[in-house]
């Protein structure tokens, strides 16, 4: 019976840590989006969270395809950037 309880009480335990990381991740990530540059962030979220095409984006901005491109990579790397220590967190929260 001590074994049971001792293994419920693991994995509540590890649940809550799990759900508490995925939160905390959320809220690092739209943190991040949130301080990208105005159009970099107006264009990364037509894409990733409305699932346009650079081509869909750039006409409904009246810009260029390019520029789109542009302000994507531009997006994606500073997201990169400021996500890059949450990287080793998730890992060796992970292995624990």
């Amino acid at each position: 019976r001590y074994l049971v309880e001792n293994e419920v009480l693991k994995n509540s335990s590890a649940t809550f840590v799990n759900l508490y990381s995925q939160k905390e991740l959320e809220v690092q990530v739209n943190r991040a989006i949130e301080d990208l540059p105005a159009r970099c962030r107006e264009i990364f979220k037509m894409s990733r969270f409305e699932y346009l095409k650079n081509k869909d984006i750039a006409e409904q901005l009246n810009l260029s395809q390019k520029t789109v491109e542009r302000q994507m990579t531009i997006a994606l790397a500073k997201l990169r950037k400021s996500l890059m220590h949450l990287l080793s967190i998730y890992v060796i929260m992970l292995m624990s």
